[in-house]
């Protein structure tokens, strides 16, 4: 199989599970609570369960720095006047996203760095055979799915327009491919800079997990958003150190 259509399935396993954002006008309070606290838990394990551990083992200490360097700058950039989000009596009932790219934007870059760097995996198993080809591109797609559920999740419980889901999931799912072509017909970029990528992108998905999606889920339905979390958090760490790990 090609690298690149191999890619091409990771992405669009990504996409069609980004796609669960389409769902976020039907749903109740108490269920967008409940996504988007699963959200925090799926971005949480993936961050210091898949991430972090990968990023290290490619570029070494620098990946952790990466990682913190982008959890810092992400707070940073929240203290700025325009993207300051002061909580108030009414903020239960906004929807995450209700600020336009303040929130969703940084999710993008997260899963287009983790995305990216990803293709350029796939890329590097360009040399094989068509069945180990065929086999990385599987086992990316499965490994995108979580990932693409816990962005569909945040689209879903943003209320965010249909048009921008679909916008959304379809790029993320193409910078997979795209990553890949790119790849073969330049030169890799290196190990250690995948690793400081994936460590970057583990770093601004952790802060969104926990400084808003968590916090956001808890004051909607603060004991089942708890319960969801925690479910959603040990079952990712289980897939990807037994299922995922394979």
């Amino acid at each position: 199989m090609d690298a690149v259509l191999a890619a091409s399935l990771a992405g669009a396993g990504f996409c069609a599970s980004s796609l669960l954002g389409l769902f976020g006008t039907r749903l109740t309070p108490t269920l967008q609570s409940w996504l988007l606290a699963g959200a925090a838990g799926i971005i949480l394990a993936l961050s210091f369960a898949d991430l972090l551990p990968e990023s290290i083992e490619a570029a070494g200490p620098k990946a952790i720095a990466c990682f913190a360097t982008a959890f810092a700058l992400m707070a940073l950039l929240e203290g700025l006047p325009r993207a300051h989000h002061h909580h108030d009596e009414d903020d239960a009932t906004r929807p995450i996203g209700s600020e336009g790219a303040t929130l969703l934007l940084p999710f993008v870059i997260g899963f287009a760095l983790h995305n990216l760097a990803e293709g350029f995996v796939v890329a590097a198993g360009a040399g094989a055979s068509a069945v180990a080809v065929g086999g990385i591109g599987i086992g990316v797609m499965v490994h995108k799915i979580p990932e693409g559920g816990s962005l569909g999740a945040v689209l879903a419980g943003s209320k965010t327009a249909k048009a921008k889901v679909v916008g959304t999931a379809v790029l993320l799912g193409l910078v997979l491919p795209v990553a890949t072509g790119l790849t073969l017909v330049f030169s890799s970029p290196g190990e250690q800079t995948v690793g400081l990528m994936s460590g970057a992108a583990g770093g601004v998905l952790c802060y969104l997990g926990s400084v808003h999606l968590l916090p956001e889920a808890k004051e909607r339905d603060g004991k089942g958003a708890v319960a969801v979390f925690a479910v959603a958090l040990l079952g990712t760490v289980t897939l990807l150190l037994t299922i995922l790990a394979g």
